[in-house]
Order: C-alpha cells, then structure tokens, then sequence
C-alpha cells in the first residue's frame, strides 16, 4: 500500500514538474504578479513567525 502511494505521488509529481518548466519553457516574457501596492504593504520582522506557524 505504501509503495504504491510513493509512485503515485511521484508520477504526479513528475507531471506536474513536466508542465511548470514546460510553461516556463514556452512563455516568452516572465509574469510579474507584483503590484504597486504591494510596496506600500510595510514589512514588520514579528509578522514573520505566525505567518510560519500559520502554513506550518
């Protein structure tokens, strides 16, 4: 059962590796998702440990 899961999640893993550089491989300029207000959203050092716990 456990070996059949780690192929299964490398198979996928693989195809979804495949397409990413294949997307990457076939844009002709890069996406920037950055927006101007992003510059204006201010960087506090403690914000950083909850937003790790958080996805943690």
């Amino acid at each position: 059962m456990l070996k059949k899961l780690i192929l299964i999640q490398g198979i996928l893993l693989s195809f979804q590796t495949v397409l990413y550089f294949g997307s990457e491989f076939f844009q002709s300029k890069i996406h920037d998702v950055k927006r101007p207000v992003d510059d204006k959203i201010p960087f506090l050092p403690w914000t950083v440990l909850p937003y790790c716990f958080w996805f943690g």
